[in-house]
């Protein structure tokens, strides 16, 4: 009877460990569910948490675009300016010390005077954008129809290591001929009248030939005025003089600009340029005129001057030298013979 009553009091703990180990597993198997349920929750309403220990998630910004300001094009011999935007597609992480430096290769492009080809842009947070842009110069000696440019990008990214990645930027060139209005001159001293002279200097920056070139003059005391110029080919300079007829006297203002064709027929119009001048009367202007040549006549001649000065000692002195030299070689030759 002991051994029966043993029994069942075996069983009864047998039982009861085992239903508290099965309440167990179910409560550990709900606790994980809940888990899971509040971290899908977390996720969908900050996306970005979950990556917060994620040693993956670094930045690596890319230049999402660029372009050049404008038509899009990029003149030989001209400026430009090129824009880009750059983001960090990273979802946590941002950037910083972002620069980005622009070249070529060839060295065809390149920043003007005083100016550096990069630009810094500072801090870009994650999932977000910023834009710049830099002026640079395109040698007058591309002939090609396109540019290839390296962006090189250096930041610092999550883990503050310094990195770089390059672009290329692919720039078209005008294939069009444009007119660069590169000086304008003018008299020292303009006056009433028809001999007022202006010298001109313009290029073709273009790929190709430009026709029917019209220079244009103009002013509230000007006689108007249109000089044709004729055609200038690809990557041509050339300097005319044109003669402008001045009404009044005091202070004028001429306006000076060109039009003319590319060889597709469309017509261009450069930008007007305005210049202030002072306009005396004939009589005035021909004396300063006199006078001005008059102080280069007196230059030139002190120049003519200094310069026979010059090629006459030159002379003197070579004769000298030679004649030494003949003493010399005579006297060798005396003491020889009397040997």
């Amino acid at each position: 009877m002991k051994k029966n009553f043993t029994k069942m009091v075996l069983a009864i703990c047998f039982f009861a460990i085992s239903t508290s180990f099965v309440k167990a597993d179910v409560y550990a198997t709900e606790s994980q569910d809940i888990s899971d349920i509040a971290t899908r929750q977390s996720e969908r309403e900050n996306p970005g948490q979950v990556y917060l220990n994620e040693p993956l998630d670094n930045a690596v910004p890319v230049i999402y675009k660029y372009e050049v300001e404008g038509d899009g094009y990029i003149v030989p011999g001209e400026s430009f300016k090129i824009k880009f935007t750059v983001y960090n597609p990273a979802v946590v992480s941002k950037v910083g010390n972002i620069r980005i430096m622009a070249y070529d290769d060839q060295n065809r492009i390149y920043p003007g005077y005083g100016n550096i080809n990069s630009i810094y842009m500072g801090y870009l947070d994650p999932l977000s954008y910023t834009d710049g842009e830099m002026e640079l110069i395109a040698s007058k000696d591309i002939t090609d129809k396109e540019i290839a440019v390296n962006l090189v990008m250096s930041y610092t990214d999550n883990y503050r290591t310094d990195n770089s990645q390059k672009f290329i930027a692919v720039l078209p060139v005008l294939k069009a001929g444009k007119l660069n209005v590169e000086k304008v001159d003018l008299p020292s001293a303009m006056h009433v009248g028809a001999n007022n002279r202006l010298s001109l200097t313009y290029r073709n920056n273009g790929l190709s030939t430009i026709n029917d070139v019209t220079l244009h003059v103009k002013g509230a005391n000007i006689t108007e005025k249109k000089v044709d110029l004729g055609s200038v080919g690809s990557g041509t300079s050339i300097t005319s003089d044109a003669y402008i007829d001045v009404l009044k006297e005091g202070d004028q203002s001429i306006e000076v600009n060109f039009t003319y064709t590319d060889n597709a027929g469309k017509t261009y119009e450069t930008e007007v340029q305005t210049y202030n001048v002072a306009v005396a009367s004939y009589d005035e202007a021909g004396k300063a005129d006199e006078a001005n040549t008059i102080t280069k006549r007196n230059q030139i001649n002190n120049i003519a001057t200094y310069g026979i000065l010059l090629v006459s000692c030159l002379i003197l002195l070579i004769i000298f030298i030679k004649s030494n030299i003949f003493k010399r070689i005579k006297m060798l030759k005396t003491k020889g013979d009397k040997k």
